[in-house]
C-alpha cells in the first residue's frame, strides 16, 4: 500500500467518524436536556472541545 492510498483511507475513517460524533453529540444534547442541572454534562463537552482543539491545531 502507498501512502497516497492510506491516506485517502484514512480520510475517510476520520469523515465517518466526524458523523458519528454529531450522532453521538445530538444523543448527548437530549441526555442534557433531561438533567440541565448536572454539570457533568458540561465537563463531558469541555473535554471534547478541548480534544478537537487540539486536534485542529495539529493540522495547522
Amino acid at each position: 500500500m502507498d501512502s497516497d492510498k492510506r491516506y485517502k483511507e484514512v480520510i475517510k475513517e476520520i469523515e465517518s467518524n466526524i458523523e458519528l460524533l454529531k450522532e453521538k453529540l445530538k444523543q448527548h444534547q437530549v441526555k442534557q436536556s433531561k438533567q440541565p442541572e448536572n454539570w457533568g454534562f458540561v465537563g463531558d463537552v469541555s473535554y471534547i472541545n478541548t480534544k478537537i482543539e487540539n486536534i485542529i491545531e495539529t493540522i495547522r
